[in-house]
């Protein structure tokens, strides 16, 4: 459970916390951290539902920031939410990037944010393995389970 601040969109409960789950002897810091990029995956994966079913068609992510240079970080994600993820050109800059172009689309010296677009180009692409992504929609519903579980002992509701 990656809650580490709480929990925000789109369950907004701030008393939430993050756990291990299902720890056993056997497991060593490889496990922790996989379960670490498992859970924070998971998460995200609960975002982009919550974005499908108010009707938002989503056929791949676009990753920017520091995580984005891992390759093992980005096929997780693509395996979790069965959806490709692509590295785009401007990793580290996105965020000041994006606040350049919204700063130009408020000025009027850009039409549109789908400026941003042409600023950079997609590096690497990450397609999902449907046998992973079998995998984890099972590892999904387990993580559902945990936080529904865990949640009132933390305080606070759904």
């Amino acid at each position: 459970m990656p809650h580490l601040l709480g929990e925000r969109s789109p369950r907004w409960n701030p008393s939430v916390r993050a756990s291990f789950v299902g720890l056993a002897r056997s497991h060593g810091r490889q496990h922790l951290t996989r379960a670490v990029l498992e859970g924070v995956a998971f998460n995200l994966g609960i975002c982009i539902d919550a974005f499908r079913s108010s009707g938002a068609r989503i056929d791949s992510v676009d990753a920017v920031g520091g995580g984005a240079k891992s390759d093992v970080w980005l096929q997780v994600l693509a395996d979790v939410w069965g959806l490709p993820v692509r590295r785009r050109s401007i990793v580290d800059e996105a965020n000041s990037l994006g606040a350049a172009v919204l700063g130009a689309v408020g000025l009027g010296s850009v039409p549109s944010v789908d400026a941003a677009r042409s600023l950079s180009v997609v590096e690497a692409e990450f397609v999902p393995d449907a046998g992973r992504t079998a995998a984890y929609r099972v590892a999904a519903e387990r993580f559902e389970q945990a936080y529904a579980s865990l949640e009132p002992w933390y305080g606070g509701t759904r």
